[in-house]
C-alpha cells in the first residue's frame, strides 16, 4: 500500500491464476512469514509449473533484502525452493523454451560492492553453471531464433549515471550450445 511505502515498507506481492479475460482469479500463494513478497512469476513451457523469486527474511544481511528462487505447480501444491540462501540474491528466473533450463541472475553485496552473476541450471536448480561475471550484466532472458534458442542479457554501463544505467550499452548474446 501507499502507507507500507511511505513507512519504508516493500510492496508484499501473491501469485494468482486467471483465465485471459480476468475471470477465475484464483490465489495459488499468498506471501508469509517466510516469503515476503513473491515477484517475476513465469510458467513453464509445459504449463506444469511457476517459477519466481521470492524475497526473504532480511534478518543477517544488513537490511539488504535475499530473494531465492522457487517454482510451484499452478494448483498450488508442490512448493520447491530452487536456491538457497547463499548471501546471494537471486532475480529474473526464466525457462529455455524448451523447458530444460533456467536462468538467472545474483547479486551480493561486500564491503560496499557487489558482485553480479547470470546462471543458468536444470529446473530443480541442479547443474548451475555461472556464464558470466562482469558486474553489469543482469536481465538474462531466453530468445527463440530459427533453429536455436539464444540466451541474451544486458551489459549495462559501469558509470553511475542514471541514464546510462538504465539505458544498455551492449547485449550479449550466447547459442544454447555454449551454455548447455
Amino acid at each position: 500500500t501507499v502507507e507500507d511505502l511511505e513507512n519504508g515498507q516493500l510492496p508484499q506481492y501473491d501469485i494468482y491464476v486467471m483465465n485471459a479475460d480476468g475471470s477465475n482469479k484464483t490465489l495459488i500463494l499468498k506471501h508469509n512469514d517466510e516469503i515476503l513478497s513473491i515477484n517475476d512469476p513465469m510458467f513453464s513451457p509445459d504449463g506444469s509449473r511457476i517459477i519466481f523469486e521470492a524475497r526473504l527474511d532480511e534478518d543477517g544481511n544488513h537490511g539488504i533484502p535475499v530473494y531465492n528462487i522457487f517454482s510451484i505447480k499452478p494448483d498450488g501444491s508442490d512448493l520447491k525452493r530452487i536456491t538457497q540462501n547463499d548471501g546471494e540474491t537471486d532475480l529474473l528466473p526464466q525457462y529455455s523454451p524448451d523447458g530444460k533450463k533456467i536462468c538467472y541472475y545474483t547479486y551480493k553485496w561486500e564491503n560496499g560492492q557487489h558482485t553480479k552473476q547470470i546462471r543458468i541450471a536444470n529446473p530443480d536448480g541442479s547443474n548451475e553453471k555461472v556464464i558470466s561475471e562482469f558486474p553489469w550484466e543482469t536481465n538474462p532472458s531466453w530468445v527463440p531464433s530459427c533453429e536455436k534458442s539464444n540466451l541474451e542479457f544486458n551489459v549495462y554501463n559501469t558509470s553511475f549515471n542514471v541514464a546510462d544505467y538504465l539505458t544498455p550499452c551492449i547485449t550479449r548474446v550466447y547459442c544454447s550450445s555454449n551454455v548447455y
